[in-house]
């Protein structure tokens, strides 16, 4: 291949590990056969309009995004859901006393039928779109800190919720369908789904029953 050849296929490396990368920008080091930045971007504005329908009047709000991991340059492109806990979620897990973590922010936990519905309302979209989507827990901003009269942080517990609708108590997991990767003081929690791989019918099949009323969903009724 000459070096015209290989600089237009994004596959030229140089020294080190600068490689150049491929047309869309994504790494080199990516799969060839995965989601662009294109492909991902068009679907965010539907699939928000999906998430604000779900999360309406439940004291979430979540804001779809392009999502990421690092392979030497942006790679495994997804859709993002970022869950942040509004005021209400906020005050009503007051009442049965909020858990401090994340360096010193409070984590809200999300009732994993909320969770569910969100999936039932996105994964067909995204499966169709060929696209994986990551949930991730995400902090709420200053704007609601102050209207909820939270002045440390208020951040969204992903994880068990996740593990309820994946009938598991481990915070990370890894299956061909779910990865969950749990959190640290400075880590989100995120539940990445591959819906650009599997229908969502047979991923939603996975989910457990869960019941409303449990002490995640208990304390946002």
């Amino acid at each position: 291949m000459g070096l015209a050849a290989m600089v237009a296929a994004g596959m030229l490396a140089l020294t080190g590990c600068f490689v150049v990368p491929v047309a869309d920008g994504r790494s080199p080091f990516d799969d060839p056969g995965g989601a662009s930045f294109d492909q991902v971007e068009a679907q965010v504005s539907p699939v928000q309009t999906l998430v604000d329908e779900t999360l309406q009047s439940t004291g979430w709000a979540a804001t779809v995004s392009t999502a990421q991991d690092n392979c030497e340059g942006p790679c495994n492109l997804r859709l993002g859901i970022d869950i942040v806990p509004e005021v209400q979620a906020i005050e009503a897990a007051e009442r049965f006393g909020l858990e401090e973590n994340r360096g010193g922010s409070f984590v809200i936990p999300l009732p994993p039928e909320t969770l569910k519905a969100l999936m039932e309302k996105i994964l067909p979209a995204a499966s169709a779109a060929k696209l994986d989507v990551s949930f991730i827990g995400e902090c709420a901003d200053e704007a609601v800190l102050r209207a909820a009269e939270i002045y440390t942080g208020a951040c969204t517990g992903l994880i068990p919720s996740a593990q309820a609708l994946l009938g598991t108590t481990d915070d990370f997991y890894r299956d061909s369908v779910f990865d969950l990767r749990g959190s640290g003081s400075w880590l989100d929690e995120e539940l990445i789904v591959q819906s650009g791989s599997y229908s969502a019918d047979d991923i939603l099949g996975r989910l457990q029953d869960v019941p409303s009323g449990t002490e995640s969903g208990r304390a946002f009724s």
